[in-house]
């Protein structure tokens, strides 16, 4: 049960009666705690894409929201829904005396020498007030200020000045006032129009981006040889959905859409001038974004590299990006949510995969369920570590191939 902060003996009290009460019927609502701040522009979209099109959502603060349904019916449904339910970290009844003892806020950090100007400083400057969620991305471009996004329960303001040491030296920090994000429900994605012959490459691999949906507007290299972020950090810094794909940045009326305010003049208005000049003869085909590889060497383990650090385009991660999908259940078993670890061992059709690659190495298979299981049973494989790495290597296109026949299933 969630409960509000207790008041300190010190904070002034104001007695509040009857005549404050406002009767609002919550049979209705439900709220939760989102796992990802960035999600909460799309809720709607993606909760119309699960079955549930008419809801009105409220912020209530930090990562909580409020979803008002048409029924009690609807709102029971929602309630035992397994994808809805894997985008939050609960979700119940609202209740009345509700109150969110976590806010976020972003605040300006000046005063810190440059010898330590690192992500690593900030972060430990965020954590000092709660969880650091986000720095501004603008290294080596300004020394000046940097931007910190951070979920606090602290229940007085933030300190305005404090101190930092380095090496026996004393420096003074200073922050700028903070303000409160808001957060507003996205707006709706036109239709594709046809063309497309944007690419994405890094070393041996190539992405051709179609529809949009599975490529990262701002991480993925698609239209240019170094990722959006870091050709336009100062735009990249006013972005508030920063895992926002192709498809929704350009399905919508601006790209500046999703910026947490207006462009301002100097080196953000030449860098918006540049980016729309780049994405504007840009359209989007109804194909699907591929991947085109040469899976050898070590293209195998950036294959690999990305499913363990939970990177690759599987269902539940699409829907946290965002993405307005039919379901997020696994489209080949149609019996759990689709995320890495469902892809890799849980699948009816992983399992089969893996069973077959065993019998065909004359290998004793084991039933894993996640990366460690998997560490352990391939480090007990007695083979020279060429022989092993082709093995890897045959895993890694297993792998590729189930989450492209899972792609398929949907689209």
């Amino acid at each position: 049960m969630h409960t509000p902060p207790s008041p300190s003996c010190s904070v002034p009290v104001l007695v509040l009666d009857d005549s404050c009460v406002i009767d609002r019927d919550l049979s209705r609502h439900v709220m939760g705690r989102v796992k990802n701040l960035n999600s909460i522009p799309n809720l709607r979209s993606l909760l119309a894409k699960e079955g549930f099109p008419k809801v009105k959502l409220s912020y209530l603060g930090g990562l909580w929201v409020m979803i008002e349904l048409d029924d009690v019916a609807s709102k029971q449904s929602l309630l035992k829904h397994v994808g809805i339910n894997s985008w939050f970290h609960n979700l119940q009844d609202a209740f009345h005396d509700f109150v969110s003892d976590e806010c976020v806020v972003w605040v300006d950090i000046e005063g810190i020498p440059f010898n330590v100007w690192s992500r690593k400083t900030f972060v430990k400057i965020g954590n000092k007030w709660g969880e650091t969620m986000d720095i501004e991305d603008n290294f080596g471009s300004s020394f000046a200020r940097k931007r910190l996004c951070i979920k606090t329960k602290q229940p007085d303001t933030i300190l305005e000045k404090f101190k930092v040491t380095f090496r026996g030296k004393v420096f003074m920090v200073r922050k700028d006032d903070g303000f409160v994000e808001a957060v507003t429900d996205s707006g709706a994605v036109k239709e594709n129009t046809p063309l497309v012959n944007a690419k994405v490459m890094n070393n041996s691999q190539e992405k051709r981006v179609g529809d949009g949906w599975c490529t990262l507007f701002l991480d993925d290299l698609w239209i240019s040889d170094v990722p959006l972020r870091d050709r336009f950090p100062h735009l990249f810094a006013l972005e508030l959905d920063k895992e926002v794909s192709v498809a929704d940045k350009l399905g919508t009326l601006s790209v500046a859409g999703s910026f947490r305010r207006d462009v301002r003049d100097g080196a953000e208005r030449h860098q918006w001038a540049e980016l729309s000049s780049l994405v504007g003869s840009v359209s989007l085909s109804s194909s699907k974004d591929r991947w085109s590889c040469d899976l050898t060497g070590d293209v195998c383990r950036w294959f690999a590299l990305r499913a363990r650090r939970d990177s690759l385009p599987t269902r539940h991660n699409l829907s946290r990006r965002g993405v307005a999908l039919d379901s997020v259940v696994c489209p080949i078993c149609d019996s759990d949510v689709e995320d890495i670890q469902h892809v890799m061992f849980r699948c009816d059709m992983a399992q089969l995969v893996f069973r077959k690659i065993c019998r065909w190495w004359d290998l004793d298979g084991q039933d894993l369920s996640s990366f460690s299981d998997w560490q352990v049973w391939f480090s007990s494989i007695r083979l020279s570590s060429s022989i092993k790495s082709i093995l890897e290597g045959i895993f890694c296109v297993a792998l590729v191939e189930d989450l492209d026949v899972s792609e398929s299933a949907y689209f």
